[in-house]
């Protein structure tokens, strides 16, 4: 059996194995008794069925589809790490470690109502906030050009009575005025032209929304639905980039008075200066009061706090957090384990750095319910070995544990992962305890983090945490005198 796009000469079609056969398979469908009651198309027949085929995958659903990379596989598979539709070769191939993140296409069921038309929502509010930004470079536009027009004048109008002098230097400010306007109807034809692509891209969307529902092609509604929301993020910052850029000031020629009576002398005509009127609305940010949705693209019910608990604003919530996070570790506390991913996360949507302040507030940004499954070992709530602080979790005071849970939820099925604060020994003493060693004998201590490769630990009042070490990690040692057989392994 062949595919449409295979190299072999097609010459015939058969019907109930859906495959083209080239001169071989034609003799073997033929031939063999397995394949006698099978319909076969020959020549121009198999051609027509062919390109019906090939034509009807228009309509056909996403799981329908064949893979672009294996021709003989369809599409039945969605990869939501990787955002992308495969089959089964390409899991095989690729995508054995998704393993979590696969969706069977086949198995999906249609978007809610509640879904759709959160998606069209967004689009509505770009669209609008895109005519609004059109509106305003349609009006700076104008008033660029009635400036120019103005100040031209009103530089031609002074030169009548200082004819002789502004002979001499009436193209330099002429000049300087079509210099600002350039620059000016450069920035707002840089504007337009974000605002029309933005338009472009939101009316596409929602173009093909409704295609997609309109055939009720559940698969590829629900692929569409999970890329969306970054791609209306991303049209989101594009709108809020292009409005923090100013349009170019408005201008306006000042006569120099002193001037008039210096005529012979070799003074400037004049100054080309901004005009502020106290309320640019060229550089006002679009600011539009956006609906809560619950059980849209960002989240289902389960994916925000409880309605019983009112959720302070994000400045709020990193003052409190940041002052519990401030808190010394006491012996006999109760802080919590929690995954570093979903910290990180939660820190970009409040802007607790300041570096970081792009996304404070969206709800593209909501980290949703607190999820520490990549802490724990697989099906179990048993927390993973050899796991690094900082890199893989973060620990929380009790307080703000609660607090977190009560603002955003947590994963079904999970609970918290609490860590009593206890006192460490220092790692030397620690070690000739462990060893039997005499104190006062001179001891040396290496950290081994690769097969061959040594670190030596030459702090003796480092605790296990201070020196960074792990659980499982081992470290090694000598006395001075003569090597000693003391290699153990850190415990947290």
């Amino acid at each position: 059996m062949h595919t449409r796009s295979e190299t072999s000469k097609i010459i015939g079609y058969c019907n109930d194995c859906k495959g083209y056969l080239c001169d071989i398979c034609y003799q073997t469908h033929t031939k063999a008794k397995a394949f006698r009651h099978h319909a076969i198309d020959k020549g121009a027949t198999a051609k027509q069925n062919a390109d019906k085929e090939v034509g009807s995958l228009g309509n056909l659903d996403i799981h329908e589809q064949i893979c672009k990379q294996h021709n003989d596989e369809k599409t039945s598979l969605f990869c939501r790490k990787h955002m992308a539709v495969i089959c089964g070769r390409c899991l095989i191939q690729k995508h054995l470690n998704c393993e979590n993140q696969l969706v069977d296409l086949i198995e999906v069921s249609h978007p809610s109502i509640d879904r759709l038309n959160g998606i069209r929502h967004e689009l509505e509010v770009i669209l609008g906030d895109a005519q609004c930004l059109e509106n305003k470079v349609s009006v700076s536009r104008e008033k660029n050009t009635s400036a120019k027009d103005e100040n031209v004048k009103a530089v031609r109008d002074f030169r009548k009575d200082i004819e002789n002098y502004l002979n001499k230097i009436q193209s330099n400010v002429e000049n300087e005025i079509t210099q600002v306007h350039a620059k000016n109807e450069s920035k707002l034809t840089a504007q337009l032209k974000t605002c029309l692509e933005v338009k472009e891209t939101a009316l596409r969307k929602q173009q093909q929304i409704d295609s997609i529902v309109q055939k009720n092609l559940k698969s590829t509604l629900y692929v569409t639905n999970e890329s969306l929301g970054t791609e209306i993020a991303a049209l989101k910052q594009t709108l809020n980039e292009a409005l923090r850029k100013s349009m170019g000031p408005l201008y306006e020629f000042k006569k120099n008075d002193v001037i008039q009576n210096l005529i012979l002398t070799d003074n400037a005509l004049g100054t080309i200066e901004d005009v502020h009127t106290g309320s640019d609305e060229l550089t006002q940010t679009i600011t539009r009061k956006q609906e809560h949705l619950q059980d849209t693209i960002y989240g289902s019910a389960g994916n925000i706090a409880p309605k019983s608990v009112t959720v302070p604003q994000v400045e709020e919530q990193k003052s409190f957090i940041s002052t519990q996070l401030q808190r010394p570790l006491i012996k006999g506390e109760t802080w919590n384990v929690l995954d570093v991913k979903w910290f990180k996360q939660w820190k970009s949507y409040v802007g607790y750095d300041s570096r970081d302040n792009y996304n404070v507030g969206d709800e593209c940004a909501n980290p949703g319910p607190i999820d520490n499954s990549s802490l724990l070992e697989e099906n179990t709530k048993t927390i993973k070995k050899h796991l690094i602080d900082d890199l893989d979790y973060t620990l929380v005071p009790s307080e703000a544990w609660t607090a977190l849970v009560s603002w955003y939820s947590i994963t079904d099925h999970q609970e918290p992962l609490p860590r009593k604060v206890i006192v460490e020994g220092y790692l030397k003493s620690e070690m000739l305890l462990m060893f039997n060693i005499k104190s006062g004998t001179e001891v040396r201590l290496w950290n081994r983090y690769m097969t061959n490769m040594y670190e030596p630990l030459t702090n003796d009042e480092n605790t296990l945490m201070d020196a960074g070490l792990y659980s499982g990690q081992t470290i090694e040692g000598t006395t001075v005198m003569a090597p000693v057989a003391c290699k153990g392994r850190g415990e947290e």
